[in-house]
């Protein structure tokens, strides 16, 4: 089967996200199978993959013998899959110019990231190799073309010496097998000197399995890089994950930790539409970096604007409560509620409020779980009005009113308001192991402990790592250890075993990004019978180790709930588990108690800072001021 390298792409990402989505105990075993099967392929030849992986080889067909694979720079990661799988992929190089062979890899001498060696009658060689013996390629033989069709001019530049000159950068190791690089046209070249090969960074950043396409450019003004993604909308919905942005930018942040500095992306753009390309699949940067500038000075393309008079009476009220919500006008049927309306999930829900108001009906998030566009949500209201009698109209529903409702029966029953003996002593062993490691491998000091209330307040640190949990739980005493509740992501807690151990570790499983009102609920249930609540403000674990935003759920629970407000600052956890690192290791780590804070004196601090802030808003920056100030002080 000849193809380019984007036909085992989407052969690729479908089948690495199947091994990705197994679980860790099964992952582990398919992972020793292949390297096993690779092992065996390579020391004795019998190609034993065939027959583990049967069903993989029988979609593809099973008396293909290969696939030849040319056109474009082949990612060795999905060619190294491939091989381990049992396949054979024979890859080539070559330029129209050249008719159009050049090199090609030996059937059973392949090398994974070489094209190979020069056919027979054709010389290859590097012109003025770098310190890293990579240079312009250039080709000799009696394939070369007789020159561009009345362009004397091109011509000259391309065949010297009777050499072509083909463009490409590449190198020539100690077996005379040649390996690509990059175009030279398409090299990037920063004012410090650095040369980037685009194709390789991209590639790196699309181990993401959010991300569909992405290109390289680079930001003349920033003299830094910059990318345009598409995002894998598909994947998006099956993972019922509604934060496009935030996941493609935590992502391409994580991905970046382990990149030099010069080649990590600064800046990027996000489109829905695929990225243009040639019919040999290669991606037409000139056209790509117009719709950076367009996107990036927010001009992006005209969407055909919505014509009311074609819409039907719950349309048109959608149109409102989304018009009110974001302040725009103009809108089309095609607009992404994130990327083109700028919704984050507490703007989801308030139209979803605001729509249980107009429609009479009642609404769950679960409802907006794979609504993307504001044509999907047209969609699903019409669908769903004629099926539910409409009730009478609703009063406003303020936030208050939901956290004064009960979680779902389902969470209530993971929060153990009264433990039993047995948990405390499993709570206080725990405590006593936990202490003592954190002790021994990460010399932890505690300040700050008599700032602490006896019971019923909110404790906000910052979130780098995955110790934070742990080294918060820790860091109190041990009366406060047994009202101590986290809300943990579900993902992480599927096994039947974590599952049980979940009420002794004092987390509530659930996925905040999808189930924001039950969270709020939890989280209003747990203070309401007087006990103390961990959330980290940020949402996610920041991956450079600097404070981040500040989400307005915080403030919301602040301000209806009149919590207390603890602020804690975490010094040391990123250093000593980075989120692109697979273990911990010894590092000092401080953990800093604030003084308690009322909603009153954040909100006063939140609009020395933004004087616009709504009150929510203003809290949320409040209290990521005072955490700011902790880290001052270590």
């Amino acid at each position: 089967m000849a193809v380019v390298p984007q036909i085992l792409y989407l052969f690729y990402r479908p089948i690495k996200e199947k091994i990705d989505r197994l679980p860790f105990c099964f992952r582990l075993i398919f992972n020793l199978s292949l390297e096993t099967a690779w092992v065996i392929k390579k020391t004795t030849g019998i190609n034993l993959a065939r027959l583990i992986f049967y069903k993989i080889h029988s979609l593809l067909g099973k008396h293909l013998r290969f696939f030849i694979c040319g056109g474009a720079k082949l990612n060795e990661e999905v060619s190294r899959l491939f091989f381990k799988l049992g396949f054979k992929i024979i890859e080539g190089y070559g330029l129209t110019e050249a008719s159009p062979v050049v090199s090609l890899n030996p059937p059973n001498k392949i090398k994974i990231g070489s094209v190979g060696k020069p056919i027979p009658d054709v010389k290859v060689k590097i012109l003025k190799p770098h310190a890293d013996k990579t240079g312009q390629i250039l080709i000799k033989g009696d394939n070369l073309m007789a020159g561009y069709y009345r362009n004397e001019k091109e011509t000259a530049k391309t065949l010297k010496d009777g050499w072509l000159y083909s463009g490409d950068t590449g190198f020539i190791d100690r077996g005379g097998y040649l390996y690509i690089r990059s175009r030279i046209k398409e090299t990037i070249v920063l004012s410090s000197g650095k040369n980037i090969s685009p194709e390789e960074v991209e590639a790196h950043y699309l181990k993401s399995p959010f991300i569909k396409e992405i290109c390289v450019l680079a930001d003349e003004k920033e003299e830094t890089l910059a990318a345009v993604v598409v995002p894998d909308l598909p994947y998006f919905k099956k993972t019922k994950e509604p934060n496009v942005s935030d996941v493609i930018k935590w992502n391409l942040a994580y991905l970046s930790e382990k990149l030099p500095p010069y080649k990590r992306i600064r800046d990027f753009v996000i489109v829905e539409e695929a990225l243009p390309k040639t019919l040999l699949g290669k991606t037409q940067r000139f056209k790509i970096r117009q719709i950076y500038k367009e996107y990036s000075g927010r001009r992006a393309p005209k969407k055909e604007i919505i014509k009311e008079q074609t819409l039907s009476s719950i349309a048109k009220k959608i149109l409102k409560v989304i018009e009110k919500t974001t302040g725009k006008k103009g809108l089309s049927l095609s607009d992404h509620l994130e990327l083109d309306l700028g919704l984050d999930s507490l703007k989801k829900i308030e139209i979803m409020l605001a729509l249980e108001q107009i429609l009479g009906i009642t609404l769950k998030e679960e409802n907006f779980s794979n609504i993307f566009t504001i044509e999907e949500l047209i969609n699903k209201m019409e669908e769903m009005v004629p099926a539910l009698t409409p009730s009478q109209e609703k009063e406003r529903i303020f936030w208050k009113e939901i956290l004064a409702q009960e979680p779902p029966s389902p969470l209530k029953k993971t929060i153990d308001l009264s433990p039993s003996l047995f948990t405390r002593l499993f709570t206080s062993t725990f405590a006593i192991i936990i202490n003592c490691m954190a002790r021994i491998f990460f010399g932890l000091k505690v300040y700050g402990k008599t700032n602490l209330p006896r019971q019923n307040f909110i404790l906000c640190p910052n979130h780098t790592s995955y110790l934070d949990g742990f080294l918060i739980f820790t860091s109190l005493p041990l009366k406060l250890k047994h009202k101590l509740f986290f809300l943990g992501l579900s993902a992480y807690f599927q096994s039947p075993i974590i599952k049980r151990l979940t009420k002794y570790m004092k987390v509530v499983p659930i996925d905040y990004a999808r189930n924001l009102l039950d969270s709020m609920k939890v989280c209003s249930y747990i203070l309401e019978n007087k006990k103390v609540l961990c959330i980290f403000p940020e949402g996610t674990r920041s991956v450079d180790g600097q404070l981040k935003e500040f989400k307005k759920g915080i403030g919301i629970l602040t301000k209806e709930l009149d919590a207390k407000i603890i602020p804690v600052y975490i010094k040391g956890s990123y250093q000593a588990w980075k989120p692109s690192v697979l273990f911990p290791r010894p590092h000092p780590i401080k953990v800093t108690f604030g003084k308690p804070r009322s909603k009153e004196q954040l909100k006063e601090t939140g609009l020395l800072l933004n004087k616009d802030a709504d009150t929510y808003q203003a809290i949320s920056l409040g209290i990521r001021q005072e955490v700011a100030k902790l880290k001052e002080t270590l």
